[in-house]
This record gives C-alpha cells, structure tokens and sequence, in this order.
C-alpha cells in the first residue's frame, strides 16, 4: 500500500517499495474512479502513453470490487501532536 510515508525507489528492472525490492511484472491495485485512471494513463500526454514509447508492455483492467491490505506498520510522526478537544474551523 503505497501512503504519504511510502519510500519508493527504481533500479534497472526492480522497484524497491519501503525497503522490500519487486520484480516484473508489475502489478498494481489502486481504488478510485477506474476510468479517470485509465483515461490519464492511456492519454496521449498520459504516462502510459511514454511508458508505451519506452517499450513497456501493460494492460489496464477495471474492476468493480478489489480488496487492497491495510498498513500494517505503526508510523512516528516526531513533528506532530494529536490535538485534543473540539477542533473548530
């Protein structure tokens, strides 16, 4: 699950996500609108698109109902306090 804290670097022909490395192929979930996505990837400014021209294969398929894991990791935040009481705008 990729978040605000995520860590995400590539080398050659792997992806090192929070300090664990993947391979191809690729697989990525993401909940939203599915065809906004799609339509931004596929766009002829889109990043699909220069993936495309950069010779990556991929596939986009839309789904009604995908389950995607929770974090499992409990973050430190040091420059944040939990605020207590009301909040008021």
């Amino acid at each position: 699950r990729i978040t605000a804290n995520t860590a995400i670097s590539c080398s050659g022909y792997t992806v090192r996500i929070n300090g664990e490395v993947y391979a191809r192929p690729f697989k990525i979930r993401a909940i939203g609108d599915g065809k906004r996505m799609a339509a931004a990837l596929v766009d002829p400014d889109g990043y699909g698109t220069s993936l495309k021209n950069w010779g990556v294969q991929f596939e986009v398929r839309l789904k009604d109902d995908i389950t995607i894991d929770a974090v499992s990791k409990n973050y430190i935040y040091r420059y944040m306090n939990k605020l207590q009481g009301e909040v008021k705008n």
